[in-house]
């Protein structure tokens, strides 16, 4: 076991200026060994840390728990939800345990599923915007210990990947005129953020010669998928804003980030018209729902009018409303199990 190291600052706090992937990165790059509370609002996560990497945690989310996680990933049945959370188990390791002793679950899955569960209990941190944190030596129990397999920047990446919206992203990095630049001079190892080779070609074109929007085009990947890898290099001391973009509002009610906007909103579009209610929310057939609710008020959010510019609102306002509608109607499908059941069995 590593000796306890604590972090540095020991109190402190996340928010826009200060984000949660920037925090993380800082306790991986500092070693930290030792458990950092996360509190945001009535919401408080415990995640110990041993070398900078989780290897534990706990929250006061009924979202977060493992027989949650498992019954969304299909590996348990609701009676055998039920029956757990009777048992009131709390560590994951030891629900797992307890499934494979029961046969519930298999045991080749016991170790991935708990694996899982950790880094899904650690990607939502990167919802919260802003909130505090602090420092405590403890450690977890030894038998409570997981070791993850991915390195601690690829699993900021991911957080960002998963959770980052366009407005959050839009304050992190800039306005698509906005000129970013490796930071260092050792080249980056896309291997270590965990990057495909699409999503690779945005550090070789990264030359302190194109802005955000030239990335963009040169690259061919959605804009929001540009944003995050961008945002993750600058959460990891990768890369700099040299010239930070400043999205104005023109006398039509037009601002720069309009063809960002209007990008999603004909992707959100084709999708509402196209796909089942399922993918519309991004939720599994065997989603909570609780967690329908969630991926409706993130979506509804992200997709709400006023978030957009004037020009934008005038132009697509009726697809907005159309996307309002379609999200409104999948919700109240979804979160009924008899309705939800039927609408299941007569899709391909």
């Amino acid at each position: 076991l590593a000796p306890l190291k604590p972090f540095d600052p020991a109190h402190g706090s996340f928010s826009t200026s200060h984000d949660i992937a920037l925090v993380l990165y800082e306790i991986a790059v500092q070693q930290v060994t030792g458990r950092i509370d996360f509190v945001s609002e009535s919401r408080k996560k415990s995640v110990f840390f041993e070398r900078g990497g989780a290897v534990d945690a706990y929250s006061s989310q009924v979202f977060d728990r493992i027989e949650e996680y498992l019954y969304r990933e299909g590996k348990i049945t609701r009676a055998q939800y039920q029956e757990v959370r009777v048992k009131g188990l709390r560590s994951p390791r030891r629900v797992g345990a307890y499934l494979v002793t029961a046969g519930a679950m298999k045991p080749e899955e016991l170790f991935s599923s708990v694996r899982g569960h950790l880094v899904d209990v650690l990607l939502g941190l990167f919802e919260w915007e802003e909130g505090d944190y602090a420092y405590v030596d403890e450690r977890p129990e030894e038998d409570d210990r997981v070791i993850l397999d991915a390195d601690p920047r690829a699993l900021i990446m991911e957080g960002i990947r998963r959770k980052y919206l366009m407005p959050r992203l839009l304050r992190l990095v800039g306005a698509p005129s906005s000129l970013l630049v490796p930071k260092g001079s050792t080249p980056l190892d896309p291997e270590l953020f965990g990057l495909s080779a699409e999503e690779r070609r945005v550090l070789r074109l990264l030359d302190g010669t194109r802005s955000v929007e030239d990335l963009v085009f040169s690259t061919g990947l959605e804009a929001v998928r540009v944003y995050q890898i961008l945002a993750a290099l600058l959460a990891m001391d990768a890369a700099e804003v040299r010239v930070r973009g400043i999205a104005g509002v023109g006398a039509d009610g037009s601002s720069a980030s309009d063809g960002i906007d209007r990008q999603r909103i004909a992707e959100k579009v084709e999708q509402v018209r196209q796909l089942d209610y399922f993918q519309i929310l991004g939720v599994a057939r065997l989603a909570t729902a609780y967690e329908i609710d969630r991926a409706f008020e993130r979506t509804r959010h992200e997709f709400a009018a006023e978030r957009f510019s004037e020009a934008v609102r005038r132009d697509l306002g009726d697809e907005l409303a159309e996307i309002e509608q379609v999200l409104a109607d999948a919700r109240q499908v979804l979160r009924d199990d008899a309705v939800r059941d039927a609408y299941a069995r007569h899709l391909p």
